[in-house]
């Protein structure tokens, strides 16, 4: 193309770039760009240029990248509404979204500062909801079903009311005198007045709940609610 040896490249039906650009008359204003430009027309500026100002006719897509709360959000708004490929399915959604989680890993969060990510789970990138650099801010995003992440992948906080699998009963060492017990599976339940003191109990039923990341155990005295960041589990 450079060196004009080649001359149907308008009209040749072939992908090619970043956005594999393939209508005849998006690569007419491609070719145009790049001659404009003085660049070869595998110029990675020229190209993310051109993208960028393309874009601004795309108005739904734009508007919904500016929404997008998680990589996943504006990896389908490209594909679906810009790029268009024939093959939209939820597989090659998923897939892309995952290259651009591990780009935006490595460019956007990989800048000093930290995030916290609500994802279902952490090897679930497709699931994120968003990303926040408030911890507050991410857990009043989290809602049922999905549990806050921070940069290295441990889990910080799970929206009250996710059940987890427990395999109920099972027994619990705390080893601290003063572990509260609450009315229900979060520090936003009230304290009953009691705490455990040192001992072991039996836990019946588990919650995720604020305050808790390993969750909350229903003691078989029927007391009430405790932290299970504060037992261990006993074989």
């Amino acid at each position: 193309m450079d060196n004009g040896s080649y001359g149907n490249f308008v009209k040749d039906s072939a992908g090619y770039g970043l956005a594999q650009w393939t209508y005849w008359s998006r690569k007419q204003a491609l070719l145009n760009h790049a001659k404009q430009a003085g660049v070869s027309i595998a110029d990675l500026n020229m190209q993310l240029g051109f993208l960028w100002e393309e874009l601004q006719g795309y108005t739904a897509v734009m508007d919904a990248l500016k929404k997008a709360g998680s990589v996943r959000a504006a990896s389908d708004a490209v594909l679906t509404g810009y790029e268009k490929p024939a093959d939209q399915s939820e597989t090659v959604k998923k897939k892309r979204a995952e290259y651009g989680e591990g780009y935006y890993k490595k460019y956007a969060a990989g800048n000093g500062t930290k995030y916290y990510r609500v994802r279902k789970s952490w090897t679930d990138a497709a699931s994120q909801l968003g990303a926040f650099t408030s911890l507050e801010n991410a857990k009043s995003a989290c809602k049922a079903g999905y549990t806050v992440y921070d940069d290295n992948g441990k889990a910080v906080y799970t929206a009250a009311g996710q059940q987890t699998s427990a395999g109920v009963p099972f027994s619990v060492q705390v080893d601290i005198l003063d572990l509260n017990i609450r009315t229900g599976a979060g520090t936003n339940y009230a304290k009953t007045g009691e705490t455990t003191g040192k001992g072991v109990f039996t836990i019946v039923e588990v919650k995720a709940g604020q305050g808790a990341s390993a969750g909350w155990g229903r003691l078989k005295s029927g007391a009430g609610w405790i932290s299970l960041d504060y037992a261990t589990r006993l074989a």
